[in-house]
């Protein structure tokens, strides 16, 4: 949790890890992202948000993060309007919990999401209307390669999509 030198919290229940916007790539080599989260309506990326900038993953772990409001995205990854890329890395135990919330691991909108020898697993979406436990991508089409997307969950009225959930895009296994 950070704190300030007086020892007052400044960021409340949201303590996301990363955070890039305005034409910023984000590159993870050899992390591992685990417990971050956000609590407020529409706060996404429970360990990394980025805006207009592609993330690229590679040999990490993004486990255990989450998001816990309405129309929150994104309990591991959110990205927008940027390629999420996720090499030899896992994906796992992420959450996003609240009407209309998107993407328990991984969440895109308007670009593609690249999955290569990698895991994405035991991920999930709660809330009515959710999508996506594993990945959901809207406006981008999301590629796997030699990758296993497997106990993913959404759950809610109106639910869509355990493990891959893709809007106006196509999925390539």
């Amino acid at each position: 949790m950070a704190r300030s030198r007086d020892g007052e919290n400044r960021l409340g229940d949201n303590s996301r890890f990363l955070s890039a916007t305005g034409d910023a790539d984000l590159t993870l080599t050899a992390l591992t992202l685990t417990g971050g989260r956000t609590t407020t309506a529409g706060a996404d990326g429970g360990a990394i948000l980025s805006q207009d900038g592609a993330v690229t993953v590679n040999d990490s772990t993004v486990i255990g993060n989450s998001t816990a409001a309405g129309s929150a995205e994104g309990g591991g990854i959110f990205s927008l309007s940027g390629a999420v890329t996720v090499t030899d890395s896992t994906v796992s135990g992420n959450s996003t919990a609240g009407s209309g919330s998107e993407g328990g691991g991984i969440y895109s909108n308007s670009g593609s999401v690249m999955v290569t020898n990698s895991t994405v697993s035991g991920n999930s979406t709660a809330g009515d209307g959710s999508e996506g436990g594993g990945i959901a991508s809207i406006l981008g089409a999301v590629t796997l390669t030699n990758s296993t997307v497997s106990g993913n969950s959404p759950a809610g009225q109106n639910a869509d999509g355990g493990g891959i959930f893709s809007g106006l895009a196509g999925v390539t296994l």
